[in-house]
């Protein structure tokens, strides 16, 4: 996939998402918001976050990320610490 392929899959992607949330119920809005007041800008629906997630890690969008990789790459990308409470 080159890069001007890989731009046009994340606009449809992001269109995509864009549209599930106009079919969403008033139970799964008000669910989305609870999740926007905990976790902020860093809210784990919005596709920037995992684009940031997939960019830090060095891998296509249309790949995986290892498991066992994943909690450090999501942590590295969005700049999260361990909680020492």
């Amino acid at each position: 996939m080159d890069g001007l392929e890989q731009i046009k899959l994340e606009r449809e992607i992001k269109e995509e998402i864009q549209q599930l949330g106009d079919d969403l119920t008033q139970e799964e809005l008000q669910r989305y918001d609870e999740v926007q007041e905990e976790f902020g800008a860093k809210h784990p629906a919005e596709i920037d976050i995992w684009e940031t997630v997939w960019d830090t890690y060095n891998r296509p969008y249309d790949t995986g990320i290892p498991e066992t990789a994943l909690t450090s790459a999501t942590a590295q990308a969005l700049d999260m610490r361990k909680s020492k409470g």
